[in-house]
């Protein structure tokens, strides 16, 4: 028995025309599907973001139940990447087959919020503003501004994140197999919808990067002057927003 987050990724690849086999599981904690395509084969781990015990019981109780979110780079992405690496070393020790991560946004509260901070932790962005000259304008998303879900797990050829209708296909340039997932059947399709969410095709959209700096044991000061000197900022300041939420359940 699949769970539905399961059962419509498993719909997903098979609408494309690729042959999907769930894993059986057993004592150790395993991916869920082996894929098979024209040109290439996958491995999927799927993993699934759900409201909080908490969340949930605040609810239940007839009482209103908040939710703050980050909407920049934070945990939960990162924290599941490393566990799906896991199962997927289990069952593909040599690395033979490529690595696809797929992350459903299923809780209730604040769910394109989540959606926004997981797409942001793949890349690890934060925004960054120029004081000087802000005048209530846009922030600018500032990639491995904190450290990325695909920075620390190379092995993750791409991550598709899904949040009710929306489906986001990530590539991981960072990956050693980025080459041959560039050649796969399933880059050829998502390619053949629109282009895929990439390092490149932001930094192609206007954002700041902080790829090859040493971020450890820098301060944030450190870290914005250089950015204020590599782009020609008056001041630069981290904008680190976030979405809060109440929600309450009729009777």
């Amino acid at each position: 028995m699949l769970y539905p987050e399961e059962q419509d990724a498993k719909n997903f690849f098979e609408n494309l025309g690729m042959t999907v086999s769930p894993i059986q599981t057993g004592d150790k904690k395993t991916p869920d599907f082996y894929i098979d395509a024209k040109k290439s084969k996958y491995i999927v781990e799927v993993k699934s973001r759900k409201d909080s015990e908490d969340w949930n019981k605040t609810l239940n109780s007839g009482k209103f139940a908040e939710q703050e979110r980050r909407l920049n780079s934070d945990r939960w992405a990162t924290d599941v990447a490393k566990k799906a690496i896991t199962q997927m070393t289990k069952h593909d020790p040599k690395k033979e087959k490529l690595w696809v991560l797929w992350l459903s946004i299923d809780c209730e509260a604040s769910r394109e919020a989540m959606r926004i901070q997981t797409l942001n932790t793949l890349f690890g962005v934060r925004d960054v503003i120029d004081a000087e000259n802000f005048s209530g304008g846009q922030a600018t998303s500032c990639l491995y501004a904190s450290p990325s879900t695909f920075e620390r797990y190379k092995d993750i050829c791409a991550v598709i994140v899904t949040c009710d209708d929306s489906i986001n296909f990530c590539i991981n340039e960072d990956s050693p197999k980025h080459g041959e997932f560039l050649d796969s059947d399933l880059y050829k399709e998502f390619e053949n919808c629109g282009i895929p969410t990439s390092y490149s095709t932001m930094i192609e959209n206007g954002c700041f990067t902080l790829k090859g700096f040493e971020r450890k044991n820098k301060s944030d000061e450190q870290i914005l002057d250089y950015l204020a000197k590599k782009y020609d900022l008056g001041k630069a300041l981290f904008l680190d927003m976030k979405s809060c939420s109440v929600t309450a359940r009729s009777k």
